[in-house]
């Protein structure tokens, strides 16, 4: 789903530790951990270009999918089952498909696509229904042993009018409508994406209307009368001393739930490490991915909070594209989409992987980074006390003389803008050079600055880090350095295939393991731009706690 650019231009607010979330009660508060955001993964696609790894579930070797976006999901059969949009890849058209999971750790997703007898991936065709681009499935179900999904639908030639329930008997296989939701209308559309949970004998349906510029509502079915539409009974407000919700066999009464008209694509769930309800959505006002929290469906729901900002949370340059017009700092872009930012959206909540207490919760969700046209898994940590705040940081700087080579001539110094840089064009073998670097970085490192320029040799800060052998096969120790055998990736950058362009990388690493965490120089091409040059490192360290294995108090 295409974003708004000039809200990308817009400054960003930044995200306060002492920002609130009331929750279950009006003497529970949530606080967001401040820097503790971040990616994962990548889910789709083979290759994850912003961190420089393979996927795990290599999507287009297996099924011919290229790339998607949105990636809602649901239980079913003791699986996830993920939503996915618009699909690149394949077959021709923008058709939907689907994603099957048994992993129960988000730190090993790994994913299966349905294939049809032809061996790609098998779209969603609801017989009957608008299958172009902007009809996609928002959310589904899993009851009686059947799927069911809200599909979105156009309208009078615009997107994302109406919606239509449909179903499938035989594990997504194939998929029959079978009513249209109501208020649909093009002039007052309520429930067209939707999010669906079942609790305590409901299932409830959020909905919203205008796509990303309209406020949640609210619906509710007892599953035993699930999926008869004339059932759905719909939230009309609060009366009585203690605000009972009132319900309302017609739509038109439905009411906001509160007032933010930016939903587009957004989830709600019971989470019950926190005992209360959790809603994320994307929003352009303030910009990125906004948290509200509630005892009950209904409310009272707490001011929105900002948990994922794309400038603040280190997204663009990141793992999100930046327009070339304004600065050329990345090379991940799809292709021929130099000049396109890449956005936040489609932040989905997956309950299964949430872990910990309302002390420290750990929040997994899904979202799309639309350049690359990708769905990522994100990670961001909430909690009832206060977060620590981290003492006063302290600079080092890294010598040459800290590296560890293979081969020992991998690099050679030379002086660029009066500083002292390496690279791994030498003298004697130019860009056919092999080979990488690394080093431990300081316990406590969580900030880091380089300056990078040349070809397009990669650069790895490593979380859970191991020391890289002295010797050995090049192209099999990159694939182990890539595979995360000698430690997590959790940032990347590469040269851009200039001497003269100089990029500062600059990866912030609080939400990290700070003790534990290695740079890797790797050299593994030959040919021309084989090669990356940097100057010296700069990091900021902050005293280590009692314990470095645990640095979850900052």
């Amino acid at each position: 789903m295409p974003i708004d650019v000039m809200q990308i231009l817009r400054l960003c607010a930044g995200i306060s530790c002492c920002a609130l979330l009331t929750c279950a009660s009006a003497q529970t508060t949530l606080f967001y951990k401040p820097n503790s955001t971040r990616k994962i993964s990548q889910l789709t696609g083979d290759w994850d270009r912003p961190f420089g790894v393979p996927t795990s579930s290599q999507t287009d070797t297996a099924a011919l999918l290229y790339a998607t976006d949105l990636g809602s999901s649901f239980e079913h059969n003791g699986n996830l089952v993920f939503l996915f949009g618009d699909t690149w890849g394949g077959r021709n058209g923008l058709l939907d498909t689907m994603g099957i999971s048994d992993s129960v750790s988000p730190w090993d997703l790994q994913m299966s696509v349905p294939l049809s007898f032809d061996g790609i991936w098998r779209p969603m065709l609801p017989a009957g229904l608008n299958h172009a681009e902007f009809c996609v499935p928002s959310h589904g179900i899993s009851v009686g042993g059947a799927m069911y999904v809200v599909y979105t639908q156009p309208a009078d030639g615009q997107i994302m009018k109406r919606s239509w329930l449909i179903r499938s008997i035989n594990d997504g296989y194939s998929w029959q409508p079978l009513y249209q939701l109501e208020n649909n209308t093009t002039a007052d559309p309520r429930f067209v994406n939707v999010y669906l949970e079942q609790h305590d004998g409901y299932i409830y349906m959020f909905g919203c209307g205008e796509y990303r510029a309209s406020s949640p509502t609210l619906a509710r079915i007892p599953v035993a009368d699930f999926p008869t539409k004339s059932a759905w009974k719909y939230y009309a407000g609060s009366a009585g001393l203690n605000n009972s919700p009132v319900w309302s066999s017609a739509a038109a009464d439905a009411v906001e739930l509160f007032n933010h008209k930016q939903l587009g694509e957004f989830s709600c769930c019971w989470i019950p490490q926190l005992n209360c309800w959790v809603m994320l959505y994307n929003s352009g006002q303030p910009r990125g991915i906004t948290m509200r929290t509630a005892p009950n469906p209904w409310g009272p729901w707490s001011t929105g909070q900002v948990i994922m900002n794309p400038i603040t949370d280190q997204a663009y340059g990141y793992y999100m594209h930046t327009s070339w017009d304004i600065a050329r700092i990345d090379l991940f872009s799809d292709n021929s989409r130099e000049s396109e930012w890449g956005g936040e959206y489609g932040p989905y909540l997956i309950p299964r992987f949430t872990a910990g207490s309302q002390t420290q919760c750990e929040l997994y969700y899904t979202m799309s980074t639309w350049n690359p046209y990708q769905v990522v898994l994100m990670r961001s940590v909430v909690g009832i006390l206060p977060f620590t705040t981290p003492p006063a940081t302290q600079t080092r700087q890294l010598g040459h003389d800290l590296w560890h080579r293979y081969p020992s001539n991998i690099a050679e110094a030379f002086m660029k803008n009066g500083k002292p840089n390496l690279t791994t064009y030498t003298t004697l073998d130019g860009d056919s050079k092999k080979g990488w670097l690394w080093q431990p970085l300081p316990v406590g490192t969580v900030e880091l600055e380089m300056q990078i320029h040349g070809g397009h040799g990669d650069i790895y800060i490593l979380e859970n880090s191991t020391p890289l052998p002295q010797s050995g096969n090049v192209a099999m120790t990159a694939l182990d350095i890539r595979t995360g055998v000698y430690g997590r990736v959790v940032a990347h950058a590469t040269g851009v295939n200039s001497n003269s362009d100089v990029i500062t990388w600059n990866p912030r690493l609080r939400n990290v393991d700070n003790a534990h965490l290695s740079i890797v120089v790797l050299d593994d091409v030959a040919d021309t731009w084989g090669f990356i040059s940097f100057s010296d490192i700069k990091v900021k360290i902050v005293p280590p706690p009692a314990n470095v294995s645990d640095w979850n108090i900052y």
